[in-house]
């Protein structure tokens, strides 16, 4: 999938936001949601990071017949192994809707496809939406974070994602707990817009 080369954050932003092509029109207006949660965590004259946003692929199992019920495994190397363990011949591919919900990572350094001139990169992938809204996100056992819908939970996680580069910038310890605090404060000053 390629992506948008261009910044399609507002002008002046020091987030560097990309967008797949998949979110056409819809990209613009994503790719400002995020910039202003990424500014509301780093501050207007923070180091230039790079957010890659994309959306989610149908998500890919494999499963294996064995003694009348199906296992399943995320792993080709895995199911392949499990079959020859037991014995089974039979092994086929599953395919299904993408994952629920927005998922992000945000990288120490700046990896390969970061775009040059930016010192982070944050990765955020939109699956589909939730089965209900609102849903309440929670990270392990971190803070829970109430989300009214899917824009509210975009915004949620690239100020969690965006705290973290600040803990890298800041040599501070890498607490998920600091970071969903952060996304809380961050989610209500969109709220109040």
């Amino acid at each position: 999938m390629k992506q948008h080369v261009e910044n399609l954050a507002p002008a002046g932003s020091n987030a560097v936001v990309t967008v797949s092509k998949s979110f056409g029109l819809a990209g613009i207006e994503l790719a400002s949601t995020v910039a202003w949660a990424v500014e509301s965590v780093l501050g207007p004259n923070a180091r230039r990071v790079h957010v890659k946003l994309k959306r989610a692929g149908k998500v890919v199992a494999f499963g294996v017949e064995h003694r009348g019920r199906l296992v399943t495994f995320k792993q080709k190397k895995r199911a392949i192994s499990y079959a020859r363990a037991n014995g089974v011949r039979s092994m086929s591919k599953l395919t299904g809707p993408p994952d629920p919900g927005v998922k992000g990572w945000a990288y120490d350094g700046i990896p390969f496809s970061a775009l040059p001139g930016c010192d982070y990169l944050v990765s955020i992938t939109i699956g589909s939406d939730r089965p209900a809204y609102p849903a309440t996100l929670r990270y392990r056992k971190t803070v829970p974070i109430e989300v009214a819908d899917p824009v509210e939970e975009l915004v949620a996680i690239a100020a969690h994602e965006s705290f973290h580069c600040h803990q890298y910038i800041n040599s501070l310890s890498r607490s998920e707990v600091a970071c969903d605090r952060m996304a809380l404060e961050v989610l209500e000053r969109f709220r109040s817009r």
